[in-house]
């Protein structure tokens, strides 16, 4: 984040004052989204609207706008950047089970989500890092279908046990964990 707020034309110092409201509003917002998804138990669709803002960011950020506008668009970016872990942490973490499961499920995620900073030094070259906010762009793009297919299936995967709970599809299969038919997805 400095060194896309030094791009707008700002020396290091300003640029690393620059990122205090920046990351304020991000952690504000995040604590808004986790405290309203707690409330109502829903994250999937709650990761794809921080998404929505973090698209508008990069776009006003890659686009030729006024500086000032690029600076709105890190503020844009910062609720995506700070809700879609926190809230991809919990959805997983509500969603595996039994707790062997669910240990095992949140390291690979963290190993995997670990690997964009390998790819960040690859992407981030030279100002005015058009590639790397493109790939993250993208990488949004990516995640909002993919975050509405999870959200599909899961709702698929409920559906399911409530059929076979209710009686109307019938199973002789013993399930356990997040299989269970008592056990339901949160969406």
């Amino acid at each position: 984040l400095p060194s896309i707020i030094k791009s707008l034309g700002y020396n290091s110092l300003q640029a690393q004052y620059l990122t205090i409201p920046v990351y304020i509003f991000g952690g504000l917002a995040f604590m808004l989204v986790a405290w309203f998804s707690d409330r109502t138990s829903v994250r999937g669709p709650l990761v794809a609207f921080a998404n929505i803002f973090g698209i508008i960011g990069y776009i006003l950020i890659i686009c030729p706008t006024p500086h000032g506008v690029k600076f709105l668009g890190t503020f844009f970016c910062a609720v995506a950047v700070y809700n879609g872990p926190g809230l991809n942490m919990s959805w997983l973490n509500v969603n595996v089970a039994p707790q062997y499961r669910r240990a095992t499920a949140i390291g690979f995620q963290q190993t995997i989500g670990n690997t964009a900073g390998i790819v960040a030094g690859q992407i981030y070259r030279k100002s005015p890092y058009v590639l790397g906010n493109s790939f993250s762009l993208g990488a949004l793009g990516v995640a909002q279908i993919l975050i509405a297919c999870k959200w599909l299936y899961l709702r698929h995967c409920n559906n399911v046990k409530e059929r076979i709970a209710n009686g109307e599809a019938d199973t002789r299969k013993v399930q356990t964990g997040d299989a269970a038919t008592d056990f339901k997805y949160h969406l």
